[in-house]
């Protein structure tokens, strides 16, 4: 059975559970909701259902603006707090350490906005609530964390300083969204040093009981060229495909940003960059189902055509 993880930056309490996905080698099923959505929660059902809030959304204006105020911590079993970074630096105070992105955002000293409280607060309110910390994503690249991986003495630097992280803001685990190993300035050995990484970081994690996830690229290329699918699934409590963004304005016309199955007027690679496609390609490379969660995107994306038609 695969599991739900929930991508959107705006409205968690409006959407999140309007859609669960189960998928097996036959193919998908849908289950919408039981009984009326106003009242639907995580305790209905034993499925996995991860939520990522993006602190981004704190900035946005007027009624797009989603803070830790806003979301339902009864809607989700899982909350991923988006995102923390690496120092990638060693000429910096803290090389090679997780850090705060965001202070002002995520810190409470000197008058802040204290999101990790926050969030993590929520606990209080769904005590089987867990809630993790992202790092990495798009912006942070990949190059650095290449370096990182590459190097023993530096992940064991950064693993330790995790530890003392999560510690310290009261999170329950790590998810990485290293975006994405062997690409976009890394090298062909990331494959094999993000298991070292994830293996590292299991061994440290074990004896507090911290969950660790990460967040995989969802086309086949990138799966290929970035992961060892039955070594990286040994280690991880979750595997979050990311399941959208199949699509944009970089293919230079209109369609669904993440299809669930490819559509009879698909041509060349359009025919394998759909949710079907990866789930099957995933299975046969040796994915664990239990620990699949398959990204959704209950996001907006606007799209205006040069000419009416």
């Amino acid at each position: 059975m695969f599991s739900l993880v929930i991508k959107t930056y705006i409205a968690l309490t409006t959407f999140s559970l309007s859609l669960r996905i189960f998928v097996d080698s036959a193919g998908f099923t849908y289950e919408g909701f039981r009984g009326d959505p106003r009242h639907y929660d995580v305790s209905s059902h034993n499925s996995k259902v991860v939520c990522y809030w993006g602190t981004w959304s704190n900035y946005r204006p007027n009624a797009g603006k989603f803070t830790p105020e806003n979301i339902n911590p009864k809607l989700c079993t899982h909350i991923i707090y988006s995102f923390a970074g690496l120092e990638g630096s060693s000429n910096s105070e803290n090389p090679w350490s997780i850090k705060s992105l965001d202070p002002w955002m995520d810190l409470e000293d000197e008058y802040r906005l204290a999101g990790f409280r926050k969030v993590t607060d929520l606990k209080y309110v769904n005590p089987k609530l867990k809630i993790t910390l992202a790092i990495g994503g798009w912006n942070e690249g990949s190059t650095k964390y290449s370096e990182m991986a590459r190097d023993a003495t530096k992940r064991k630097t950064f693993t330790e300083s995790v530890i003392t992280f999560l510690k310290q803001y009261n999170f329950d685990g790590l998810d990485l969204d290293w975006e994405y190993p062997a690409k976009r300035g890394g090298i062909p050995e990331d494959k094999d040093n993000f298991i070292l990484l994830i293996k590292d970081l299991r061994a440290a994690f074990q004896p507090h009981g911290y969950i660790l996830t990460a967040a995989i690229g969802a086309a086949v290329p990138t799966i290929d060229t970035s992961y060892d699918i039955p070594a990286m699934y040994k280690y991880l409590d979750l595997v979050h495909v990311m399941c959208y963004d199949y699509h944009g304005k970089w293919d230079k016309k209109t369609g669904h940003n993440a299809p669930l199955y490819s559509r009879p007027e698909d041509t060349g690679k359009d025919v394998y960059l759909n949710v079907e496609n990866t789930v099957k390609h995933l299975l046969s490379k040796g994915a664990i189902p239990e620990k699949n969660c398959i990204g959704s995107s209950f996001l907006w994306e606007g799209i205006q055509t040069r000419k009416s038609s």
